[in-house]
């Protein structure tokens, strides 16, 4: 009876120890899944926005890595925060918000062209994304194959950037996880480890204009324009994820993301830009979405109000602009999102009661706070002042 129980009792063993480590392994992608979900659904759009403004601002473009990095440090992140102060505050849309706000600060009303400003600005940039959109879809299929006969380059191009418009306003209806989105380009990335030829595609508006050296001033203001504020996308994240990721789980998702660019080929690259548009797009149309659905439209007629102007702006934009003039229609995007950011600097460093910006931060220590209080109210507007001389410079003689 011994012999006999000792390997039905081995077999249980075995059994017990297989089922811990299926288990374990279960437990880790849960937890693996938890922490990367979030930071992907949450983090990449904004880093797909940030993509595409600087592919849109700055074609041909050298810029010293760290003036840049500062002027973000400085000036777009205390910005956005302060964007998303005025959002979280009062938990409404710009239009309606922004009365809010300033009936509650004893403000004048012209304060109110901010949120006006803001949506305008944000129609624009969806219109630029959406054409950069198509111009990268259409260098992909130019790298993969010839285009159908009869069809042009510039034709493909339009019908491209509009499928990339319509796939970011679908996307407010049937949302698809991001993660799945990376899976076209992990089999690209496939494609380019395989010794197989590589993908060649023309620059995408970088032989527009020629490549200016930004002087510091200029690659400081770059970099405060680059974190997308003055476009009302921080205000309309603030109602709808008032919770913020811990910051390991930021540092990760933002480290994860920047490794992807030691591993692109130039294939890789602007299928991703493509991907980078559209959940831009999704970004841009949220605020323009809130407002509409604010004045009692229902969801699909909010979409189709915002999504004919925004169709008519890509074609007018097509039709009448060359890649040049494009080019410097972004630039003057540029200007218009930096006029709304010392607005907004001025409005909530100076304007708003200081109790309601502190309880709508929600800042960890006193010290922070006053130091992002320095920013908005000094670094922040002298960056962007001093910033948009070179660029009003640039436009003139464009």
């Amino acid at each position: 009876m011994r012999a006999c129980a000792a390997p039905v009792e081995g077999r249980k063993y075995r059994v017990a120890v297989v089922r811990a480590v299926f288990s374990g392994i279960a437990m880790s992608a849960d937890l693996a899944s938890r922490l990367a979900v979030p930071v992907v659904e949450r983090g990449v759009p904004v880093l797909a926005l940030i993509w595409v403004l600087m592919a849109l601002f700055t074609p041909g473009t050298q810029a010293a890595l760290l003036p840049v990095l500062a002027g973000m440090l400085l000036a777009a992140w205390p910005l956005s925060l302060a964007e998303r102060a005025l959002g979280a505050r009062v938990q409404k849309p710009l239009l309606t918000g922004m009365q809010v706000l300033t009936r509650e600060a004893d403000a004048a009303r012209a304060w109110r062209v901010l949120s006006w400003s803001s949506l305008g600005a944000s129609l624009l940039a969806t219109a630029l994304v959406a054409l950069l959109g198509g111009w990268l879809l259409t260098r992909v299929w130019l790298a993969l194959g010839e285009l159908p006969a009869g069809i042009s380059e510039e034709a493909a191009w339009s019908a491209l950037s509009v499928l990339v418009l319509g796939a970011g306003v679908l996307r407010h209806l049937a949302r698809v996880p991001v993660v799945f989105w990376l899976l076209p380009v992990a089999a690209l990335l496939v494609t380019a480890l395989l010794p197989w030829p590589q993908w060649q595609l023309r620059p995408v508006f970088t032989a527009v204009l020629p490549g200016v050296a930004l002087t510091p001033d200029a690659a400081l203001w770059f970099g405060a324009v680059l974190g997308g504020g003055g476009l009302g996308v921080y205000w309309q994240r603030a109602t709808q994820v008032p919770e913020a990721l811990p910051l390991p789980a930021r540092v990760l998702g933002l480290a994860l993301m920047l490794s992807l660019l030691f591993l692109l080929t130039p294939l890789m690259a602007a299928l991703l830009g493509a991907m980078a548009a559209v959940l831009a797009i999704t970004l841009l149309l949220q605020p323009a979405r809130a407002a509409a659905e604010a004045a009692g439209l229902e969801t699909v007629q909010a979409l189709a109000v915002i999504l004919l102007p925004s169709l008519l702006l890509v074609e007018v934009i097509w039709y009448f602009l060359d890649p040049h003039a494009i080019t410097v229609l972004a630039r003057g995007l540029a200007l218009w999102m930096s006029a709304n950011l010392l607005v907004l600097a001025i409005y909530v460093g100076w304007v708003m009661k200081i109790s309601h910006v502190r309880k709508a931060l929600k800042l960890p220590s006193e010290g922070l706070y006053n130091g992002w209080r320095i920013l908005v109210r000094w670094v922040a507007p002298l960056l962007l002042l001093t910033g948009c001389g070179f660029w009003l410079q640039s436009l003139v003689t464009a």
